[in-house]
């Protein structure tokens, strides 16, 4: 199974207790949904995303300042 594979590579670097990466993102239905689905595949290997969701406008916002 597929989700076996990247949780022996994340003990092999040392990374047992897990990497978090935080992300910010819209709360349009249709890409939150996605997203939602991404995140539980990701937990299922050890990796939490932590989704801080905000408006579209701010989303924008959010992305074209970095």
């Amino acid at each position: 199974m597929i989700p076996k594979r990247p949780r022996r590579c994340s003990r092999r670097r040392g990374t047992r207790t897990g990497l978090t990466i935080h992300i910010i993102h819209t709360t349009l239905p249709g890409m939150l949904s996605m997203m939602e689905v991404v995140q539980a595949q990701l937990r299922k290997v050890g990796i939490t995303l932590d989704m801080e969701v905000v408006e579209h406008a701010t989303f924008h916002a959010n992305i074209r300042r970095t």
